[in-house]
């Protein structure tokens, strides 16, 4: 049985598309079967992982024509790694939704877990910078939860703090099967005095639930991403690669520790 677990902070900036994809592409070079699911209309992380590769079908076509959610993923250029790929128009479908919140709530659930825990062993799914009706449908679908957060800012944080509201909310309210995983310190120079005091903070407030790999500001991942790849393929042997498979290594053994075998 695999694992499905949902990237998210309520405030854009923070880093969710990289650690959604470079986490992906790492676990997939690991040897696990993964997932990309692109929930977030801005397609960001379609474009990364897919670059220039034509696709037909999506989470529109899923979501607009009720396509089965096999028919949408499609392979990668990453050996292992798959993608439900996201197109613009999907953010149209958001007012329809919205019409009937409640009985949209479990969309996603009904869509694509089944699929996503039979097949794969990680499901990560990239979302939106908000807490609205797409996030609140990957928090009703999902395992678990990880947050990254942007070091040395405040705006960061605060979108943590909603997050982990959100997060308790819907575990009272809709799944009660679902754990805060671990926060991300995300774009970190040690150099730089705030960031080293953001991060004593951090894990002071929030102490035994943040990731002991931090990723750190690292140009290579910025041109990997303007290139349209993971910082693993685009220059292995950057520190921003050594930090996101050191990320996929922790991340295994927390998960493995937390379900076992499932």
């Amino acid at each position: 049985m695999g694992i499905i677990i949902v990237v998210v902070n309520n405030k854009g900036g923070a880093g969710k598309t990289s650690v959604s994809t470079n986490l992906s592409v790492a676990l997939a070079n690991k040897g696990k079967r993964v997932l990309l699911a692109d929930l977030d209309s801005q397609s960001n992380a379609t474009s990364l992982i897919l670059s220039n590769q034509q696709f037909t079908n999506s989470f529109y076509e899923v979501y607009a024509n009720d396509l089965p959610v096999e028919e949408a993923i499609m392979e990668t250029p990453y050996h292992n790694l798959f993608i439900l790929p996201n197109v613009d128009d999907t953010a149209t479908l958001e007012p329809t939704l919205y019409q009937s919140p409640v009985s949209s709530f479990s969309l996603l659930k009904d869509k694509l877990r089944q699929h996503a825990i039979e097949n794969y062993d990680y499901t990560i799914v990239d979302c939106p910078p908000n807490l609205g009706l797409w996030v609140t449908q990957a928090l009703v679908a999902a395992d678990a939860v990880l947050v990254p957060v942007l070091a040395g800012s405040t705006h960061s944080l605060k979108g943590l703090s909603r997050a982990l509201e959100a997060i308790q909310a819907i575990k009272e309210e809709l799944n009660p099967g679902l754990r805060f995983l671990r926060l991300i310190i995300n774009q970190i120079d040690r150099r730089n005095s705030i960031h080293r005091a953001m991060l004593e903070k951090t894990h002071k407030d929030y102490s035994g639930a943040i990731m002991d790999t931090v990723i750190p500001s690292n140009t290579a991942i910025q041109q990997a991403e303007m290139g349209g790849m993971s910082v693993l393929k685009y220059k292995p042997s950057s520190s921003g690669a050594v930090a996101y498979r050191g990320l996929c290594t922790e991340f295994i053994e927390i998960t493995h520790k937390v379900y076992g075998d499932e």
